[in-house]
């Protein structure tokens, strides 16, 4: 086995992990009977200061040595075949020492001193994780955080133990000396309390364990969004933005922002003028959500088309991505093939005129009453409406991360109740956990998909609600208006509800579910589960059952 890399962070830092080695296998490593060969000397710790400009500092010892320490130079590559250790701090921590290092050096001592060190600082720390914690190199090295091994340094010692010396005993006379060894390392070598720091603040810290992008990368989105250098005491704070792209919506809805953009993009009304890469761009999109009108859901995301004369509301579950899809091919919209690869994020965030909430609050109160507007829903019975919901969101697609948005809140409180620690999409919830926990639930509390469809229905008296089995009536009456051919609804998507019959399907877990051939939908609906749907969705059943007439 080659001689271990030491690898340290802030630059200089004597490794903890390295002095219990060698206090476990002696200075020198013995031979290690299980593997039949002799062990390396552990790579010797410099005391010498590091350059500041390094990610990391390295020292190593020929084979067969022991001690001498080495010069430090800098380690920016990741040779295969070596082994590392190596030990880090987290980023506060390891500000406040850089910081202090800085001060000793005749740096200038004060909360924006600190302020500024610590946003520059990040970068490097940044650097050094990436490289050396997070990578995928990392993964087959022996990787500590410092703050852990001093809070249990027995469970890691034996840890890079039994990674280094498989099948060496150790005995425990050794680990507990090694216990009180840490005390005796942390008298010789204080770690700062953070919270005794003379420039601490619980709000300023809070932020530096939290930090995710560089400070060079705040000043280029802030450039390029507000067009100006972002004050220095607002970089730290965006500095922990998930992403640049979340920064730049961050920015996009400031009213600084919104005032500025209302005078170089598009104004209302000239959708026909807009550019299908103005149209796709990120800035257009969030411009245009912040300028949405004031309707209340569900107004605001009715269908409206201007050449048909058609107002649609759109229901969860009920068919809303065809018939959203049909309202544009019978709407007069710049860019249509645009909209139709994604009906749904794209009207929910541009303002294409295809919703009502796309116009001057007026405006849209005037289509909402206009006569000559044919004014439509579509309605779907109860059980089969939430049976759908479930295949779709709880078992096909449970672990997609856009679909998590959905389900997330139910499964994981469905899961807490059951006393999971920790949310598991894949193990996900039954339909019975399902049913019972969006029936306890206040319905405006409830995501869209599973939301009762009479809350759609608020704000204007539609001419028309036609079933779900209506579909090519509502065809027709849009190619009428519309004088378009349109394409007709393929049946049954998801495929939930045709199947063979199995008892007590609604007790199954999603992955049950999927390893059984397709299920009849009988098979999820007992007496309990029709009583609980029953009654929380009244309405929605004389809604489907009475549908008004033409």
């Amino acid at each position: 086995m080659d001689n271990i890399t030491l690898i340290t962070w802030p630059r200089g830092r004597r490794s903890l992990m390295a002095h219990l080695l060698r206090l476990s296998l002696g200075k020198t490593w013995v031979e290690a009977r299980a593997r039949g060969q002799a062990l390396m000397a552990l790579a010797a710790e410099a005391e010498a200061a590091a350059e500041p400009a390094s990610p990391g500092a390295s020292s190593g010892a020929s084979p067969g040595t022991s001690s001498a320490p080495a010069a430090i130079k800098p380690i920016e590559m990741q040779l295969p075949g070596l082994t590392y250790l190596v030990e880090y701090e987290d980023f506060p921590l390891a500000a406040v020492l850089g910081f202090e290092e800085a001060v000793a050096r005749g740096g200038e001592d004060s909360a924006a001193a600190f302020r500024l060190f610590a946003s520059h600082n990040f970068a490097r720390h940044a650097a050094f994780t990436e490289l050396w914690v997070t990578s995928e190199f990392a993964r087959g090295q022996l990787v500590v955080e410092a703050a852990e091994l001093r809070a249990n340094s027995q469970t890691w010692l034996l840890w890079a133990l039994g990674a280094l010396v498989p099948g060496v005993e150790i005995p425990a006379a050794t680990l507990a000396k090694a216990e009180r060894m840490v005390a005796d390392w942390g008298t010789q070598n204080p770690t700062p309390d953070i919270t005794a720091f003379r420039h601490y603040d619980p709000v300023l810290f809070g932020q530096l364990a939290h930090l995710k992008l560089r400070r060079d990368v705040v000043q280029q989105v802030f450039r390029e969004v507000m067009e100006r250098e972002p004050e220095e005491e607002a970089i730290l704070h965006f500095q922990d933005c998930a992403s640049p792209d979340a920064l730049r919506t961050t920015l996009m809805g400031t009213r600084e922002f919104r005032r500025r953009a209302t005078t170089t993009l598009p104004a209302m009304g000239s959708h026909a003028a807009v550019t299908s890469t103005v149209l796709l761009s990120p800035e257009f999109q969030q411009w245009e959500v912040a300028h949405k009108n004031g309707l209340p859901w569900p107004l605001t995301q009715v269908f409206v088309s201007r050449h048909a004369q058609i107002l649609y509301c759109p229901i969860g579950k009920v068919a809303c991505t065809f018939l959203k899809r049909q309202m544009v091919r019978i709407s007069d919209v710049a860019h249509p093939d645009i909209l139709l690869t994604d009906v749904h994020g794209l009207t929910d965030h541009v303002r294409t005129g295809l919703q009502l909430g796309d116009y001057p609050e007026h405006q849209a109160r005037a289509l909402m009453q206009d006569p000559e507007y044919f004014k439509f829903a579509v309605v779907r019975a109860p059980q089969e409406r939430l049976l759908s919901a479930y295949i779709e969101k709880f078992v096909l697609a449970r672990t997609r991360l856009n679909n998590r948005f959905h389900t997330d809140p139910v499964v994981g409180a469905v899961q807490g109740g059951k006393g999971l620690a920790a949310l598991d999409p894949d193990l996900g919830i039954t339909f019975r956990d399902f049913i019972s926990w969006i029936t306890a639930q206040p319905s405006h509390q409830l995501d869209p998909h599973w939301r009762p469809q009479a809350d759609y229905l608020q704000g204007i008296r539609y001419d028309h609600i036609f079933r779900f089995d209506q579909m090519d009536l509502v065809t027709d009456m849009m190619e009428n208006r519309s004088g378009r051919t349109l394409p007709r609804q393929p049946t049954n998507v998801t495929g939930s509800g045709i199947g063979i019959l199995r008892e007590a399907a609604a007790d199954l877990l999603p992955a049950a579910i999927t390893a059984l051939p397709r299920l009849d939908k009988a098979s999820f609906f007992d007496p309990d589960i029709v009583a609980m749907i029953t009654g929380y969705f009244h309405a929605d059943s004389v809604l489907y059952e009475t549908p008004r007439s033409l």
